[in-house]
């Protein structure tokens, strides 16, 4: 297992643990990381792994993804590889580190129809920014955190104001789920 520090430039950091598939980056909203600087790619670059490796693929982003101070196309990643992105830098660790830094168990964790206890349980166990105020699920079952109150959709949630949100986890879809807007 492998993560990410996510070092942005005003001195605010946040943790990552990654699970094995492929992991988007960029400012656009279905990028599994979500990077609102503007001079990154709304799909900037990718972390995927083949023959049981770590690669970052840059995505043909007008600005480039460095690695260790190089421009690169594809990187075989290693651990303490600094990966960045315009003024956000990412260093990538191994899961052994990750323990004895903190890390909290996977963001993916399997959520079940998240009553109010498992749901609070679920908060507790994921590394939320102290910035995102409300949580709500969408009709495929994915629960997300925003920073404002979002806006209802046919088939999901939508933020204001061009404030932040992240994917939290993966749920059981839920008949209900346009019932599920909850503020911290």
């Amino acid at each position: 297992m492998y993560g990410l520090i996510i070092d942005f430039d005003d001195d605010h950091s946040e943790r990552l643990e990654l699970s094995r598939g492929t992991i988007t980056i960029g400012r656009r909203h279905d990028n599994q990381l979500r990077l609102l600087d503007p001079k990154i790619s709304g799909r900037h670059a990718r972390i995927v792994w083949l023959y049981n490796k770590p690669y970052i693929q840059d995505l043909n982003s007008t600005n480039g993804t460095y690695v260790n101070g190089e421009r690169v196309r594809q990187h075989t990643l290693l651990d303490g590889d600094v990966i960045t992105l315009s003024s956000v830098t990412i260093k990538f660790i191994q899961e052994e580190k990750l323990k004895t830094k903190g890390f909290n168990k996977k963001i993916n964790k399997t959520v079940n129809k998240a009553g109010a206890d498992e749901f609070n349980e679920l908060l507790d166990r994921l590394p939320i920014p102290d910035s995102i105020k409300w949580f709500a699920q969408d009709a495929t079952g994915f629960w997300w955190g925003f920073e404002a109150k979002p806006q209802r959709t046919e088939q999901g949630w939508i933020e204001n104001d061009m404030s932040n949100y992240i994917k939290l986890a993966k749920g059981i879809p839920n008949e209900s789920w346009s019932s599920s807007l909850r503020k911290r």
